[in-house]
This record gives C-alpha cells, sequence and structure tokens, in this order.
C-alpha cells in the first residue's frame, strides 16, 4: 500500500514543474547502433527459443487469445506465445528478422493464420490494433527516440483489451551498472535518471496500473522489467436515464437547497453532484476525462432544460492541467483523489487551494487503510485505487500542507462508498500570512 510519507511540499519539485513527457522529450535521441552495420538475421529455431524474455514465460502455457509482439525481432516471443495457442501479431521495421520470423513459422508447423507480421515502423503507424491481451514491449522502449514514447504509449493503451498487461522493459541510471551506461548508450540505448518511481511513473502517466516491476539482470539485458494492467475506474458507466435517479452523495446535499454561486465539479462524472446545484442557479464548471460520461451529462443537462452556461464542461485529466481556474466558492473532490497516481497528490490540492476563493469550501473523499473494512481495501486496490495510511492524521497534514483549514474529517459508510469525507476551507489567499 501506498504511503505519502510528507505532503509539506509537492511530491514533484518545483523545478520539475513540466509535464512528466515534456520532461522525457528533453532527453537527446540517440543513433541506434544498428545504423552502422547489418544484422545477420540467419538463426537455428533451437537458438531463436534461447531468446524468449523470462518476463513472458509465465504467459507461454496459457496465453490470452490476442497477443501483439512490439520491435518483435526474430520472433522469440512470438514464437512461443504462438505454439501455445495465441494469435499473435509481431510489428518490426526490419525485414530481415521478419523473414526469419516466416521462416521459423513453417518449420515449427504453426499455422500461417496464428502469426500475423507487419513491417512497419511503430512510431510511425497509426494503430496497433484492439482488444490486446497481451502486449510485449521487450527491449522496446530503450531504442526508442524520448519524443516517441508518449504517442506509442497512447497507442498501446488503446490496443490493449480492459484487463489487458502490458510486458515490457525500460532502462534507468540506477538499473544500469554506471561502467555500462557509456557502452550502451553509444549503442542507442536511452537510459532515463532515476529508479523503480521513474518506471511507476511512465505506466501510470500512461493510464496504467503497475503490477509489477524489477530489476533484469545485466545478461538479459539489464534495466527493469515490469507488468501493467488496464483498468478503468468507471466501467460501463449505465445509461443516463438511470443515472438520473441516482442521488448525490450525502456529504454534498446540504448545499444543494441553497448553493454557492460558483462551483467546481472534479471528476464529475454524470453530473450526480453538480447538476442539482445548477438548477437551482449555480455556475457549474465539470472537468472529467471520460467523454462517454461528459456526453451523458450533456444529455442530462437537455433533459433538465438547464441553460447551457450553467454547466461548463471540460474534457481533461486533472492531473495533466496547470490550473483548474479561480474563485470557486465550493469545490467538490468526490470519489477522485484516491484514484490520482500517489505523486500528484500533493499537487493536486496545491491547484484545489489555487482555484478557491476567500472562505471558499472543499469537500472531498480519500481511502486510507483504518476507513475501510479488510474486503473493501482488497477491491479498491483492485480497481486501481490508492489507499494511503495513518488514517485522519495524514488526511489533516495533507488539507494544512496545502494551505486550507479542517472543518470537518469524518468515516464514510460502507455503503457510501467507505473511506473518509473531509470538509476544508480557504482562509488566506495565496502569500498571505496566518
Amino acid at each position: 500500500m501506498p504511503v505519502l510519507l510528507s505532503t509539506s511540499t509537492p511530491s514533484t519539485p518545483p523545478s520539475d514543474r513540466l509535464s512528466f513527457w515534456e520532461q522525457i522529450k528533453g532527453y537527446k535521441t540517440l543513433c541506434p547502433l544498428s545504423h552502422h552495420f547489418t544484422f545477420n538475421a540467419t538463426m537455428e529455431n533451437s537458438r531463436i527459443t534461447k531468446y524468449v524474455a523470462k518476463c513472458i514465460e509465465k504467459f507461454i502455457q496459457s496465453p490470452p487469445e490476442k497477443v501483439l509482439d512490439l520491435g518483435g525481432g526474430v520472433g522469440a516471443n512470438t514464437l512461443a506465445l504462438s505454439a501455445g495457442g495465441a494469435y499473435v501479431t509481431i510489428i518490426d521495421k526490419s525485414n530481415p528478422l521478419l523473414k526469419q520470423v516466416k521462416k521459423a513459422r513453417k518449420i515449427a508447423k504453426i499455422p500461417a493464420d496464428q502469426i500475423r507480421i507487419i513491417h512497419n515502423d511503430i512510431t510511425k503507424i497509426n494503430s496497433y490494433g484492439t482488444n490486446y491481451g497481451l502486449i510485449i514491449a521487450v527491449d522496446l522502449f530503450p531504442y526508442l527516440a524520448p519524443k516517441a514514447l508518449e504517442p506509442t504509449m497512447r497507442k498501446i493503451y488503446k490496443s490493449l483489451c480492459e484487463g489487458g498487461i502490458l510486458v515490457g522493459t525500460i532502462s534507468t541510471t540506477s538499473s544500469i551498472a554506471e561502467e555500462m551506461q557509456p557502452l550502451m548508450r553509444k549503442m542507442g540505448h536511452h537510459i532515463y535518471d532515476g529508479d523503480q518511481t521513474f518506471v511507476r511513473r511512465f505506466l501510470e502517466e500512461s493510464g496504467l496500473s503497475v503490477q509489477k516491476i524489477h530489476a533484469r539482470d545485466l545478461d538479459d539485458g539489464g534495466g527493469f522489467e515490469f507488468e501493467a494492467k488496464k483498468i478503468s475506474p468507471f466501467l460501463n458507466p449505465p445509461p443516463v436515464e438511470h443515472n438520473i435517479a441516482f442521488a448525490a452523495d450525502k456529504c454534498v446535499q446540504k448545499y444543494i437547497e441553497h448553493p454557492p454561486t460558483t462551483v467546481l465539479d472534479l471528476a464529475s462524472g454524470v453530473g450526480n453532484n453538480s447538476l442539482p446545484m445548477a438548477k437551482k442557479g449555480a455556475f457549474v464548471t465539470v472537468i472529467e476525462k471520460e467523454k462517454k460520461l461528459l456526453h451523458q451529462l450533456g444529455l442530462r443537462c437537455e433533459k433538465e432544460k438547464i441553460p447551457q452556461e450553467q454547466i461548463r464542461r471540460i474534457y481533461n485529466n486533472i492531473t495533466g492541467m496547470e490550473s483548474f481556474g479561480n474563485n470557486y466558492d465550493l469545490v467538490i473532490a468526490i470519489n477522485i483523489l484516491g484514484y490520482l497516481p500517489e505523486y500528484t497528490l500533493t499537487d493536486t490540492m496545491l491547484k484545489i487551494f489555487t482555484c478557491m476563493r476567500k472562505g471558499g469550501i472543499l469537500i472531498a473523499t480519500l481511502p486510507t487503510n483504518e476507513s475501510l473494512e479488510q474486503g473493501l481495501v482488497e477491491l479498491s486496490e483492485r480497481m486501481n485505487q490508492q489507499i494511503y495510511q495513518d488514517g485522519e492524521p495524514f488526511i489533516r497534514n495533507l488539507i494544512q500542507a496545502s494551505g486550507l483549514t479542517v472543518k470537518k474529517i469524518e468515516k464514510r459508510s460502507p455503503e457510501d462508498g467507505g473511506g473518509f469525507v473531509f470538509e476544508a476551507r480557504k482562509t488566506v489567499r495565496l502569500g498571505d500570512s496566518e
């Protein structure tokens, strides 16, 4: 379970205010060694099987039905998984290597329809396909230009089915011996600053849930190998007519009858909390990263005849926004803070502080280990929710470190979602002294 040790400063240092992907693009692109010589792809099948990555061995006996092997080379992983019954798509920009895959498939007597071979550059192809249960990216990311990492991960995310697994490798300065780094860089191997924290952020910034990260032996290629799963916090949202019957969260109901003038609803979903306030005259801004949910909110507004200027809808991920606006009387952050990557929590709270007017109120929820029954802890973790330690003291520290004053902290019942619900007030402006 993640533990946030301190909330006195943002988890991302002030000098590190560029987005994660912007920082990645700042790395120098290295020239791959393959630019300087021609690789001899001729290899016996018995030798090919020796190159099966250890991190995919557990998938070989019972692989998912549909697998994608990116930068698959001579097809060691592809052949092993297809022999286990998977239908594998392999993409590589080296024609000699893919010819070796075709030859090896015939020798192994694997049906032609079980291995789909695509000769292309994965950084230039628009889509890798859809609904893959497993995507392999072993010894791939270190050889991509840094600026290509974000679009590649975006395509990978779209290609995975819900619950699909990405298995891959990436290198950081802590995972490669210092004396080996100059040689590996000469070979076009990009090595990023950091340790497992970098790898975790790389995956979480791509929308994936980290399952495993550990160092590889240098004999296996070095760096870190990882598994990450595609898990959406909101699976198959109900039709809009069902959502209309949903009540607002109990903790915001007292504001509905006489709402404040301006309201911000973070990760608003279909607007169960903010739409009733708009009906009562509040001017509401909602921020939501799921288009389907925003569309349903729009349909609800039409059905309830709420003027468009009453609800401003913003399609965005709150962790990627520099600002949420300003002068809000009420900010709602129900069932969202727990789903943020751990390292973004404090920074998000500071953005909330900045967007509130003096006297404004924040209502939010956050799960901690002592506020959830064991069954709910396990369920929450499977839904990719962070569970923080130390309970009420942790939340109080988080609120105060964000510049806010605690009004109330109390446990929510399991029926209401569990965790803690809290209210906090902005009593000073940024830069004011107490």
